[in-house]
């Protein structure tokens, strides 16, 4: 098994893209589904005490934050805000 430092090194970057592609991918699919089901996904928010008129902030949060992800742009702070928007 060859263990080159650039067989190294391109292992990592496949390994960081993979993983910033399979991390947006949920916030991606959080947000789309929010979308997809808005009247319900308001009740359920209005259901636990959450203010409705949040969901657009909400919905916007988990889509610009799962590109900003894929697009490597502020990757430790994308993740951190929108966990905190996580329904």
């Amino acid at each position: 098994m060859n263990t080159s430092p650039s067989n190294s090194t391109a292992f990592a970057n496949t390994a960081e893209v993979t993983g910033r592609f399979l991390l947006s991918l949920l916030f991606l699919l959080s947000g789309f589904g929010k979308l997809g089901a808005y009247g319900a996904t308001a009740a359920y928010m209005a259901a636990i005490g959450v203010p409705a008129a949040l969901l657009p902030l909400v919905v916007a949060t988990e889509i610009f934050g799962g590109v900003a992800i894929v697009l490597g742009w502020k990757t430790r702070s994308s993740p951190s805000s929108s966990r905190a928007f996580r329904c």
